[in-house]
């Protein structure tokens, strides 16, 4: 019933938070470090970050050529490392799954789909933390710092 539907909406939802969190914990970590996480500069850090700056770092991540203001910041055809494109793939899907759950009233959700978007949310999870470093820092970088138009 309508009980059932609020629950796999929200758990939707907390799949999508749980890696948009992740994220921002990664940025404040490379910016302020993980052991200042008390300091009030990285809630800063941590809350500058906008959902739609994620998604359109995602989206340029996972063309098949980046874009010119970013090519010089992700040179290489594998861009930052299959991992972290697996974690943007996973991040618009979830995203859209999110806004569905949250947006759409005549969206049902069974228990299998909500399943799925579980091994979904738990494989990008994986992803992200066992990504290379140095490839989680330039991501860090790159949403933080996006860079300016090649002109």
């Amino acid at each position: 019933g309508a009980r059932r539907q609020t629950d796999l909406r929200r758990a939707v939802s907390a799949v999508y938070y749980a890696l948009f969190h992740a994220i921002l914990s990664e940025c404040a970590d490379t910016i302020i470090g993980s052991t200042r996480r008390d300091d009030l500069a990285y809630r800063l850090v941590y809350r500058s970050i906008a959902h739609g700056q994620v998604k359109s770092l995602c989206e340029e991540l996972t063309k098949p050529n980046v874009s010119a203001k970013y090519s010089a910041y992700v040179p290489d055809k594998m861009k930052l490392g299959v991992s972290i494109s697996s974690v943007a793939d996973a991040f618009l899907s979830l995203q859209g799954k999110r806004h569905s759950a949250d947006y759409d009233p005549q969206l049902r959700l069974t228990l299998s789909e909500l399943e799925l978007t579980l091994l979904e949310g738990q494989a990008a999870l994986v992803d992200w933390r066992t990504a290379d470093r140095k490839d989680r820092e330039r991501f860090a970088h790159l949403l933080l710092f996006p860079p300016k138009d090649s002109r």
